[in-house]
């Protein structure tokens, strides 16, 4: 029984030395890797999407203050000019000069030639395509705009720089949903996908949590993680 009862504190030991070897090397990688994380200077130009995700503060959504739309006030005309906000992302999207009506002060987009990068597909009706907000508004909120004042909620609803807001088919819209990165990804453009969430997170400074970082970080593994993205 002596015997028995050695062999097995001898077992448990050996079971203990080997978790802590374990959990000492996961950590020492996590402190190397974050070590060699280089965050891009505020007077970039260029920078890689790995460091832009360098960058990002690491926490937990928010649970809180409740999430509402209105409060972002999307949609209005944000410069006056008589077009509203999807109006001005299809004008910029589209590669042929665009057919518009104006009925009561404001333009409409009729016609145009878009192409949803979620799924390669392109259109020429602007009633097939919604414009998207790439990182959802509540993700947004969940990530940090909660903090944020209703000018700031306004300016990032309205965001006219590309990639805020792009213009996408309707079933990818709604495919997506206000899901977060860890959650939902475009089957046949991740690398792209991946890359324009951390472009507008950063832009943003908008945090992430850790299964979107850690599903972030597996997209970005290899070639997609070295190409140098434009900051303004």
């Amino acid at each position: 029984m002596k015997y028995l009862s050695r062999k097995r504190l001898k077992y448990i030991f050996l079971i203990v030395v080997v978790t802590i070897i374990a959990v000492n090397f996961i950590v020492q990688r996590s402190q190397d890797s974050d070590s060699k994380c280089r965050v891009p200077k505020p007077s970039a130009t260029y920078a890689l999407a790995s460091e832009l995700l360098c960058g990002l503060v690491v926490e937990n959504e928010h649970i809180g203050v409740p999430y509402e739309r209105d409060l972002f006030f999307y949609g209005r005309d944000p410069d006056g000019d008589g077009h509203s906000t999807r109006s001005e992302i299809l004008l910029r999207d589209s590669t042929v000069e665009v057919q518009i009506d104006y009925r009561n002060g404001s333009s409409y987009i009729v016609t145009g030639a878009w192409l949803s990068p979620l799924d390669a597909t392109s259109y020429s009706a602007s009633s097939d395509v919604e414009v998207d907000h790439l990182v959802p508004l509540k993700e947004a909120w969940d990530s940090g705009a909660w903090r944020w004042s209703s000018d700031e909620l306004r300016s990032f609803a309205n965001d006219l720089e590309y990639p805020t807001l792009i213009v996408v088919s309707m079933s990818m819209n709604r495919s997506k949903g206000q899901k977060d990165f860890a959650e939902w990804t475009p089957v046949h453009a991740k690398c792209w996908y991946a890359q324009m969430w951390i472009l507008v997170k950063f832009r943003w400074n908008l945090a992430v949590d850790v299964l979107e970082k850690n599903a972030l970080v597996e997209v970005l593994d290899g070639e997609c993680g070295s190409i140098s993205l434009k900051l303004n």
